[in-house]
């Protein structure tokens, strides 16, 4: 697409920015880092909903000094979110003590529209409303496996159902939820 009309479209549809931080608590110093990321992996590991995984996605992380020296802060914010803005539910962990990959079949809420305006900095400025569209889910393990998409194309509660061959419209009732693989 480069040249052409819509060489930038991924960019404007996709392009989010976020700022990585390390920063002293007892002091006024901090190093950040801008960067641009085109998808977010939430944690869904013992979070009830989207915005648990957000609060978490969020979290500060406190690092120890060696030898008594300070300890620093360790983290990330949000500073503007795409138009369109894929959120992927991380459902695999890695687990040290197997050695494998453990799939979390916990049941977890995310909903036909979200406002994610609390976690960005100038919350008036920004529009951060989103409407669900599609869901694209894994049933099985990591030894065997299919993929389940529901759509909802026009956001009108109609759902499509796409399992392999078949397709069936499903009406939207209340909060999505993945259960039991799905």
């Amino acid at each position: 697409m480069k040249g052409t009309c819509v060489e930038n479209t991924v960019p404007k549809l996709f392009e989010s920015k976020m700022e990585s931080f390390i920063k002293f608590p007892n002091s006024d110093c901090k190093s950040t880092r801008a960067d641009t990321f085109y998808d977010i992996q939430l944690n869904i590991n013992g979070k009830k909903n989207i915005y648990e995984s957000f609060d978490d996605y969020l979290s500060i992380e406190t690092l120890k000094g060696k030898s008594g020296l300070e300890e620093v802060e360790k983290g990330v914010s949000f500073l503007s979110f795409s138009p369109v803005l894929p959120l992927n539910l991380r459902r695999f962990q890695y687990d040290q003590v197997t050695k494998c990959s453990v799939k979390c079949n916990d049941r977890f809420e995310f909903y036909e529209k979200i406002n994610l305006g609390k976690y960005l900095p100038n919350k008036e400025a920004t529009n951060a409303d989103y409407r669900l569209h599609a869901v694209l889910a894994h049933s099985g393990d990591n030894r065997g496996s299919q993929w389940v998409v529901f759509i909802n194309p026009v956001g009108d509660g109609k759902v499509c159902e796409f399992l392999w061959i078949e397709t069936s419209i499903c009406k939207y009732n209340g909060a999505y939820v993945v259960r039991n693989n799905l």
